[in-house]
């Protein structure tokens, strides 16, 4: 009987979790915020409140805006704070945007 439970809630568990990653397809947009730890013509690195970096793809269009105003990959520097909008593409995050906020008030 306990087998049976057992295999009856793995069932019930993998019903649940399995739809949820199918359901995560690779063009959803990501949004990583940061700090820029480093920037190249075709790849951005972002540092998170955590710590943690992450990579991001850039390519020619991908849009740079700050205050909602158009700008270029000149304005993104290290130490700038952004928000990237990015796609996963062949397992890669591609940014579409990348937004310059404002340094938090003080």
């Amino acid at each position: 009987m306990s087998r049976f439970i057992t295999s009856a809630l793995l069932a019930m568990f993998t019903l649940v979790l399995v739809p949820q990653g199918l359901l995560a397809h690779p063009d959803h947009a990501k949004k990583v915020l940061g700090v820029v730890a480093s920037i190249t013509a075709d790849q951005l690195t972002v540092k998170n409140a955590r710590g943690v970096e992450t990579s991001i793809v850039l390519t020619k269009d991908t849009k740079v805006v700050r205050a909602k105003q158009a700008a270029t990959m000149k304005d993104v520097t290290a130490g700038a704070r952004v928000v990237v909008t990015a796609e996963t593409i062949k397992n890669q995050l591609v940014a579409r945007t990348v937004d310059i906020t404002p340094a938090p008030a003080k």
